[in-house]
């Protein structure tokens, strides 16, 4: 199925990208199945509710501190690249809970093209106490200001 989906990228013509293009639809074949399967589960939850990061939030700066710390955010958040690649629309909001001051990070993943999903299902969380209204650096810094 690979081979004929791919047929007009594998010629003789293209061998000088070949590696590339078998890898590319490779990975778009790949992309369709996970499709189908997110578009059957959303088809009974059509909002996901996830972590934005699978480690508490990182320091600020930590992203141009080394290239060690810049792959550690990269692999932990691994979540929001995943939406992206299946064409998800994904709205991150701090919840109440926090960690050293700052909010942990949701991730509210909806349906493709179900937008209003996501501002219905963030609004309901905000009206019930669920997520934060108050931004992340505020918090933090009123926080550090309590303890001097």
């Amino acid at each position: 199925m690979l081979q004929s989906s791919c047929a007009p990228y594998l010629s003789t013509t293209h061998n000088w990208h070949r590696p590339w293009t078998i890898t590319l639809c490779a990975r778009f074949g790949s992309r369709s199945h996970y499709h189908r399967l997110i578009d059957q589960f959303q088809r009974k939850y059509p909002v996901i509710i996830a972590p934005v990061c699978t480690k508490n939030a990182f320091e600020a700066g930590a992203d141009v501190k080394s290239v060690g710390s810049l792959e550690e955010i990269i692999k932990t958040t691994t979540y929001l690249g995943s939406m992206n690649f299946l064409d998800l629309p994904s709205m991150s909001i701090p919840s109440k809970e926090k960690h050293q001051g700052v909010p942990i990070g949701i991730q509210l993943i909806g349906p493709r093209y179900g937008e209003e999903y996501l501002f219905k299902t963030a609004k309901v969380l905000e009206q019930n106490g669920f997520i934060s209204s108050q931004l992340a650096g505020e918090d933090a810094a009123s926080s550090m200001a309590d303890t001097a």
